[in-house]
């Protein structure tokens, strides 16, 4: 850079003084040639010195600009090492009024002396459930941080997986009812069906299956149908739905981290594109694995949850 600034200012005042040396040579009058040679070489001089002044101020905000990428590299690169603690800690932040939030207006919606309008208890209610839905969002996003980096240690012990997907249907018809669905449960179990995993978190596993199941389903019914295979010694817990179906080029997108089915956006439903990632990493976890299946947008969809029995 330095050597082609050299030679532009070389040419520079070569030419200027070549252009002040044509100019007096075509004056016969000495005196006014001089004045001609001093004037030209006053103007040139100035104009040189105004474009040095130019190159270096650009040359000095250069340097303060690459000095300015340096500082926000290492900002960039400070909270790329850290991210996940300012995750951690933005989502605490947010999880802890939220719940207080639901706390009280648990406690002013259960009181009897309350003098609430019916109006202004349904608004409550709404209030208690966006904000339900803001802490359960918090807590998958805050699980799917720990798993991804292997701070989450899950202890697991010996469950029966038939009664665990009982009791979790059993939680949920009243809600099917009340959107006017029907929510049956098959088995066709020829062994124990113990797997080893952690309670909770295959509680939340099936309950997200279904309850995504339910979100998606407008009309007909959703079926648990709970199987083992002897040959490979795994039991299948199939959730099979007849709501609004996923395009056959997606059924593994529905997996991904952030992704939704651009229909799912159409219709308003709530949800971040988390719940599903985090079924597939909890299945890995228990040893197990998720898949989809689909007949096309309009014809449901089959959820399939695959466990390992214990021998």
């Amino acid at each position: 850079m330095r050597f082609y600034l050299f030679v532009l200012a070389f040419l520079s005042i070569f030419g200027s003084f070549t252009v002040v040396f044509v100019t007096v040579s075509s004056i016969s009058n000495i005196y006014t040639a001089s004045i001609v040679a001093i004037l030209l070489s006053c103007f040139f001089i100035y104009i040189h010195y105004k474009i040095w002044n130019f190159i270096s101020l650009l040359k000095k905000q250069n340097h303060l600009h690459t000095k300015q990428i340096k500082k926000l590299k290492r900002k960039i690169s400070s909270f790329e090492a850290n991210k996940e603690e300012h995750i951690d800690a933005l989502f605490s932040h947010i999880k802890k009024p939220t719940e207080k939030i639901q706390q009280i207006l648990s406690v002013i919606l259960k009181s009897k002396n309350s003098k609430l309008t019916s109006k202004l208890k349904e608004a409550l209610s709404e209030i208690s459930q966006k904000s339900k839905t803001i802490t359960n969002a918090v807590k998958m996003h805050t699980l799917s941080h720990a798993i991804e980096n292997s701070r989450l240690k899950i202890p697991k012990t010996d469950i029966n997986v038939k009664d665990t997907v009982s009791k979790i249907v059993d939680e949920h018809r009243k809600q099917a009812v009340k959107r006017g669905l029907v929510l049956s449960l098959k088995t066709d179990i020829e062994t124990k069906t113990i797997v080893y995993a952690n309670k909770e978190k295959l509680e939340f596993l099936i309950k997200e299956l279904l309850e995504n199941a339910l979100k998606f389903t407008t009309r007909g019914m959703i079926t648990v149908f709970v199987h083992d295979d002897k040959k490979t010694n795994k039991v299948h817990i199939d959730v099979i739905d007849s709501g609004i179906g996923i395009d056959q080029n997606h059924t593994n997108d529905i997996f991904k981290k952030y992704y939704r089915e651009e229909q799912a956006i159409s219709m308003g439903a709530a949800g971040a594109g988390i719940g599903l990632y985090l079924v597939k990493q909890l299945a890995c976890n228990f040893g197990g694995e998720v898949s989809a299946d689909c007949h096309g947008k309009g014809h449901g969809t089959t959820v399939r949850l695959t466990l390992p029995i214990l021998m």
